[in-house]
């Protein structure tokens, strides 16, 4: 089904500067190397300077258990502000398995989202759902608006259906 839509589509410079946040997925981990990972691929692949503070194990919920204070929101909060580092694009990577309720999530996620849109005024925000968890496109779609982005990555379909089995084990 194709979506359409009035308003222009969120953008960043060619050369943008891109902050990636997450998780394992983000750090690289199951690639064959860290920089087989989404955000080195995709950040050389189009040309942009970025970092990366990606702590497996942690979330928008919970802190990796050996890093206190790793949950993506204790990240957002430590991060500099103003323009010592303003990135273009804000990539929040969610992860797929947490301890935590759903509507404590949905609070995290959107609480999270709030500070990094303050401490980062010019960013546009992509926040890349897990795969396969319907509800939390729900949760995040609240958040859309002309510099916060949802990416579903199930109905982008980022997994071949060959792989998707062996992928989610």
């Amino acid at each position: 089904t194709a979506v359409t839509t009035s308003e222009p589509p969120l953008s960043v410079p060619s050369d943008a500067e891109v902050l990636f946040i997450g998780d394992d997925w983000t750090s690289g981990a199951g690639a064959s190397a860290p920089s087989g990972g989404f955000a080195h691929r995709t950040a050389k692949l189009l040309g942009w300077d970025y970092q990366i503070d990606a702590v497996p194990g942690s979330g928008w919920a919970h802190s990796a258990p050996d890093v206190p204070g790793s949950m993506f929101l204790d990240r957002v909060i430590r991060m500099e502000s103003g323009v010592a580092y303003a990135p273009d694009l804000v990539v929040i990577s969610a992860q797929m398995v947490s301890p935590a309720t759903p509507a404590e999530i949905r609070r995290l996620m959107r609480q999270t989202v709030s500070v990094l849109l303050d401490r980062t005024p010019d960013s546009v925000v992509a926040v890349v759902l897990p795969y396969g968890n319907a509800r939390a496109l729900g949760w995040c779609e609240p958040l859309e608006s002309d510099r916060v982005l949802c990416v579903d990555t199930q109905g982008e379909q980022w997994l071949p259906e060959a792989e998707r089995a062996s992928y989610l084990a």
